[in-house]
Formats: structure tokens, sequence, C-alpha cells
């Protein structure tokens, strides 16, 4: 099984834009990546299956992120905004929380771009 977010497009756009764009990236995964999604998250009571989950969040999640921020706490900031992600794809697609499935795409982006922008942006 294999998920990926590729880096190439977090490295296309400035990082004040940095949010949107990775809300954007998640809202354009597949079915092939809901369904390895959705299988890793309903077996992580397994072992070999929680390992899995936590090798993909650190490499698909996690390492992109990180190699884009920079500062002494660009690892939290990647892993703050790899939960958040995982978040949305849980909320999406195990939950099915209906209030966001009937959300405009557009408007989705904005603000869970803005809220991982926040976590994204290095404190001053």
């Amino acid at each position: 099984m294999h998920l990926a977010i590729d880096s190439e497009p977090l490295f296309d756009v400035p990082l004040d834009h940095l949010g949107e764009r990775l809300a954007e990236l998640l809202l354009d995964l597949d079915g092939t990546a809901r369904g390895i999604f959705l299988a890793l998250v309903h077996g992580s009571g397994e072992p070999q299956i929680l390992d899995r989950l936590r090798e993909t969040h650190e490499k698909v999640l996690i390492a992109p992120l990180r190699d884009r921020l920079r500062g002494p706490d660009a690892d939290l900031r990647a892993r703050l905004a790899a939960s958040m992600s995982g978040g949305l794809l849980y909320g999406l697609w195990v939950a099915r929380d209906e209030g966001l499935l009937r959300t405009d795409r557009k408007e989705l982006i904005t603000r869970y771009g803005a809220l991982l922008q926040e976590v994204l942006t290095p404190r001053a």
C-alpha cells in the first residue's frame, strides 16, 4: 500500500500560503489514498498496522512539511500541521461529517488553510 502527498506542490508556494495549499492537496487526494487511509485507521489496533500508520504519518505528512519549514520549532510545527491534516481526513472520510461534506470546497480550503497556516507560521 502506498499513500503520498507529493512534496513538490508544497515548495511552489510562499510560506504564507502553505496552509491553503496543504488544505487543497488534502481535498484533492483520490479514492486510492482514501482507501489506504481508512484501512490503516480501521486496523490501527494491530501492532503491524499501527507501525505502518506511524511510518506513513511520518513520511507522507511530517517529513515534506518539515523540509519546507525553517526555525528551531520546524519539527513541532510540521507535526501539528500533519496532525491537523489527519483530523480533516478523519472528519471527511471516517466520521463522514455532513457539515464538512456539504461545505463549499473553496470555503473549506480557505478556513482550514487558515488554521493550518497558524501552526505553520513561526512565532515572532
